[in-house]
């Protein structure tokens, strides 16, 4: 879990350096945090449950139920936005939206990678199976 974790905040931070060399006025700064390796978790858990139910609390009050899936793509959907509005306005902010991306591949990508090789039956016996197509 650990491992999972450290390479998608490593993988994040590569994804955030290639998108600084091409853009380097919108996303060039430090980088500090730990969210590319959440959004690794996150990535993991919509490939392994996408139709598990969870609750968000949408600006800390109102409970929303979604399904893991759902808040897989709409992350993306996020991340991949706010790239956008980085390079079109020239304005990079102090988030590493780039890493987040990163981070959220890479865990879906990890799975499916286990899946494929069928990996992740070894160290998961009770899950059922999953056919990725």
């Amino acid at each position: 879990m650990i491992g999972l974790y450290l390479v998608s905040g490593v993988i994040g931070a590569l994804f955030q350096l290639c998108f600084a060399a091409l853009f380097p006025d919108q996303f060039a700064g430090p980088m500090v945090g730990a969210s590319a390796g959440v959004f690794g978790f996150m990535g993991v858990l919509a490939r392994l449950f996408p139709h598990r139910e969870v609750y968000l609390l949408l600006f800390f009050v109102l409970p929303l139920r979604l399904k893991l899936h759902w808040i897989f793509w709409g992350s993306m959907a996020i991340a991949l936005l706010s790239i956008l509005v980085a390079i079109r306005t020239e304005t990079g902010g102090q988030v590493a939206h780039a890493a987040h991306l990163g981070g959220l591949l890479y865990g879906a990508f990890y799975v499916a990678a286990l899946v494929r090789k069928g990996g992740l039956m070894r160290f998961l016996p009770g899950l059922p199976r999953i056919r990725f197509v």
